[in-house]
């Protein structure tokens, strides 16, 4: 009897050291991966990679909306950057710099879902950040920035009418 319990112990043991080494060597899939990126004069612009939809913000005319499609790579190059940027340690709103007023302002949020895993970081033009993580920040807005206006369905959209002061 103390054998077979061993035996189903040592059994169990092995299948959830297994498991836990299966699941350690996973990637997470790019359906695993999403996120909301709101950036412009008022966060008017928005990419949606849970609905596959960008906004897109017209100023005197009204955003209009398409479906825009990250690819798997591309959403794998994201998740690479705010991996080596350490997104999920930064905080997630900054304080307006005291010094600064810069109109018109900038605004930018982010709302990260990677697995379990969710942040949301909101700035504008005017927050007072560390100069390190605002590095970071602008290069990760302009890269998918920079993706979005690769794509057809971009190109296709209309131009803004008109300006901010």
């Amino acid at each position: 009897m103390l054998k077979r319990f061993a035996a189903a112990t040592l059994l169990i043991l092995l299948l959830a050291i297994s498991l836990a080494v299966y699941l350690s060597t996973q990637k997470p899939s790019d359906d695993d991966f999403n996120l909301v990126l709101k950036y412009g004069v008022g966060a008017k612009n928005v990419l949606n990679t849970f609905t596959e939809k960008y906004t897109k913000d017209l100023i005197i005319l009204p955003p209009v909306t398409t479906k825009l499609i990250l690819t798997s790579q591309e959403k794998m190059q994201i998740l690479q950057k705010i991996d080596e940027m350490n997104f999920f340690s930064f905080p997630s709103t900054f304080p307006l710099n005291p010094d600064v007023w810069v109109t018109p302002q900038i605004d930018y949020y982010f709302f990260v879902q990677n697995c379990s895993q969710t942040k949301e970081i909101s700035w504008n033009s005017n927050s007072l950040i560390e100069t390190d993580i605002e590095n970071c920040l602008n290069q990760l807005v302009s890269y998918i920035t920079g993706l979005i206006e690769q794509k057809p369905e971009y190109k296709a959209l209309p131009t803004p009418q008109g300006g901010y002061l």
